[in-house]
């Protein structure tokens, strides 16, 4: 712990002890982002279309049909190919290889 943590904190524990300390609020956003389900769509389409393509390779194709505009990231395109919401079963197609290939 560092010494303006320690004096930061001290006044409060001087005050009340331990209490005033448990009920801190966390500074964390609280709105997590959502991919929007029209960009969802349309990479699950391009991998039924495309099988053999991997994550990277999927982001990129919908970044260049929006313009060079990167959209959605390879790591966030994994996440929706299986995710169970979508009822692809895509899980269950391919291979890891495959999918993790770009």
């Amino acid at each position: 712990m560092s010494t303006g943590t320690f004096y930061y904190w001290k006044p409060r524990f001087l005050e009340g002890g331990y209490t005033p300390l448990e009920k801190t609020n966390s500074h964390a956003p609280k709105n997590y982002s959502k991919t929007p389900s029209s960009i969802a769509k349309q990479v699950i389409k391009l991998y039924q279309q495309q099988p053999t393509w991997g994550s990277l390779r999927i982001a990129h194709e919908l970044a260049i049909r929006s313009g060079w505009v990167p959209l959605i990231s390879p790591n966030t395109v994994l996440l929706l190919l299986f995710e169970p919401d979508f009822g692809t079963s895509v899980f269950n197609q391919k291979k890891w290889s495959v999918i993790f290939q770009s």
